[in-house]
This record gives structure tokens, sequence and C-alpha cells, in this order.
């Protein structure tokens, strides 16, 4: 209850699943400011907070950065009587980042196809000792007050993880702090290598700066993976689309200076440039190849290889079935495993781009070129100490 009389769920819509699609929904903020707060909830499965704050990091403190658009929700959530929290992910959640109502729409093929895909993509990520890089997922149904908002949830099946270990690349960039500049050589080449691996293995659409966490040992994390295989883009033609892949628009939009939620990069026949430098380029896995060395191939790292191998084997898509993936997700993880291993990287990378869509692939420049003020001298992540990229 909340105070004199009133509960959330009987603000919302009693003929059917709780919304907000009716009147009586307090939608302003103004309204819902009248309203008594509860600081409890006998009815919850999960308390749920907002992930924000300063995140200390690196002997200080860094900022968060912006979040990208999805259709989901995101929060910290605990289990009634726990103290862990974990990460869930709600889908269809007709509010905004702030808590303001935002009936934009949602893709219910999408919302309910997509938990079951990130579950399998645990599945296999546990399957080829990835699990250091992506987190394992599960499923929880969940009943709770989202916070700033009053808006109830009860009985939505979300998406967990973990809390991703240390902050985004995005935080760090946006802070301007000194980590911003200090951590990139802490980092290992071989942790970029499978990065992009992955990427291009799971065809993940929407793996931009915010989207991949950094610890203080250098160790990376790969989050929010709900756009694998073009699943967000499907009739829209993106094959892949990372700031470790060049040449698709994750990495233009870092190359180009643009902001991943701004404009959009410009045209594949723009002009390329003068371009300020922008410190992300640094995770362009071409600079994190071993000296002397013009592409990755099929160089794979050890246990990585060998679950591509049983991904392309005769029996890899019934395997990738059997693991949770639909039956289509299934066939193009082998297809893909089959032509990494055949192939190489390099030949699967341009594959991916000349199918995607012109808004979704873009020349491939050189690794890290410098450019605008600083002339054209070719820098990669070996030599990025002590560069004042702003």
């Amino acid at each position: 209850m909340l105070g004199s009389g009133l509960t959330w769920a009987e603000m919302l819509d009693a003929a059917g699943p709780l919304t907000a699609a009716n009147a009586s929904f307090p939608m302003r903020g103004s309204a819902r400011m009248h309203l008594a707060l509860c600081p409890r909830c006998a009815g919850c499965s999960h308390a749920l907070r907002r992930l924000d704050g300063k995140v200390k990091f690196g002997g200080g403190e860094v900022e968060p950065g912006p979040e990208g658009i999805s259709q989901a929700y995101t929060m910290a959530a605990t289990q009634i009587g726990q103290t862990r929290a974990d990460v869930a992910k709600l889908h269809c959640v007709p509010l905004d980042r702030s808590g303001t109502w935002s009936p934009w729409g949602c893709d219910d093929a999408y919302s309910s196809g997509s938990p079951g895909q990130l579950v399998a993509l645990g599945q296999l990520s546990k399957a080829c000792a990835t699990q250091d890089m992506l987190p394992r997922v599960w499923t929880e149904e969940v009943t709770s007050i989202l916070p700033g908002s009053g808006y109830v949830v009860q009985g939505h099946k979300a998406v967990m993880t973990p809390v991703a270990r240390g902050v985004s690349l995005l935080s760090l960039v946006t802070s301007r702090g000194p980590a911003a500049q200090q951590e990139w050589a802490r980092i290992p080449s071989d942790q970029v290598i499978k990065a992009a691996t992955l990427d291009l293995l799971t065809g993940q659409c929407d793996r931009h700066a915010g989207n991949v966490f950094v610890d203080e040992r250098g160790r990376l994390a790969l989050i929010d993976n709900d756009q694998m295989l073009g699943v967000w883009w499907q009739g829209t033609g993106c094959a892949a689309s990372s700031m470790f892949l060049p040449g698709t628009q994750k990495f233009a939009k870092h190359e180009r200076a643009v902001d991943d939620w701004g404009p959009e990069a410009p045209a594949t026949e723009g002009a390329p440039g003068p371009y300020p430098l922008n410190p992300l380029l640094a995770f362009d896995y071409r600079c994190h190849l071993a000296p002397g060395r013009q592409g990755l191939g099929t160089d794979f790292p050890g246990p990585l290889a060998a679950c591509m191998r049983r991904l392309a084997a005769p029996q890899g898509a019934a395997w990738a079935e059997a693991l949770g993936f639909s039956a289509p997700t299934a066939h193009q993880l082998a297809a893909r495993a089959g032509d990494l291993l055949r192939h190489g990287f390099e030949w699967v990378l341009e594959q991916s781009r000349q199918a995607s869509i012109p808004h979704m692939r873009y020349p491939v420049p050189p690794p890290l070129l410098r450019r605008g003020r600083w002339g054209s001298v070719p820098v990669c992540a070996a030599a990025l100490r002590g560069i004042d990229f702003f």
C-alpha cells in the first residue's frame, strides 16, 4: 500500500497485464509527487535501483557515460532477503531512462525471443571458455516497482547478468581524467583480439564503447549482447557493427569523432576527414596483432578455436540449437564458424561489411591513422602513452 488507500497497481490497468495504458497512471512527475512513498513492498520479489553514481577506479572516480537506447529497462536487482545485486534487463517497459512515460512501442517477437537467445549465448560462452569476457546469463521473474516512476512490473521475465567488473570504455573517455589515457596500456592485446573474434563470430551489431567494460587488471567484458547476428537489425542489413572491427558503423563513429547517440556517421561516399584522433581507435583489432602481422587470419585463441571447430562440424548447428539458440541463429553461427576457420578473420569481416547496407558499412581506414591537426602519422595502441587526445 502507498500511504492512504491507493496502490500503484490500482492506478494501472486492472483489465489485463499491468500497463500504464489508462489515464489514471500519474505520468507526470508533478502528479506522482503528491503520492505517499512506500519504503517496503510486501509483494515484491526484487528490490530495484538505478545503475548510476560515480565508480571508484584507478585510484579515483569515474562518472558513468550516457546509456544507449534499447527496448529494455536496465536496473540493479537484489532478491528480497539477499544482499548480492545483479543486473536485470526488463524488456518492453514503456518508460525512458528518467522514468518518464514513453510508449514508443516494442517488438513482441524481439522481446520474447531475446531472453532465450541471450541465455543460449551464455551457454556458448561457457562451452567456449570465454565467460571471463561474455558474462553468464539467466532469467528470473521480477515483481517490483521501478524507482523514480512507481511503475509496477509483475511476473516480468527479466534477463539477468552479474554486475560487470570495472567501468565502461565510454566512461573512461567521457570522464577525461587521467584514467582515460593511462588505462589503455594496461589492456593486454589478446583481450582485444578475443573480443573482436567473439563479435565477428556472433555478429554483434551494437558493440559501442558503452557496452565494453574494463577492470583495473585490464580485463574486458562485453555486455548488452541483444543485437547478436542482426537480431535487432533484421531487414535493415547489419552483419556486424563493433568498435573492434574497422569498416563497420560503430568503428566509423569513433573514427569520425561522432558520438554514438548523436548524428549518424557521414555517408560512405563522403570525404574521409580530416578528423581529430579518437582514443577509442586504440581498440582496432589490427593494432593488437603481433609485430609484423598484417592480419589475424585463422590464428584464433586456443579454446575459442576449438569451440569454432565444434560449431563448424557436421552436427555443429544441432549443438547450437541444444544450447538454446533458434534454428536460424544456430545455422548462422555454424556457418560463420566454418567461414572463419576456412577463410580467416579478414575474409569474414569483409564479407560481413559487404553484406551490410551502406548505412552500416564504411571504408576501412589504415590502423589508427592520426588525422587533422596532428598530420598523418600511423599510431597504434602501443604508442598511446602520453598522447593528448582532446
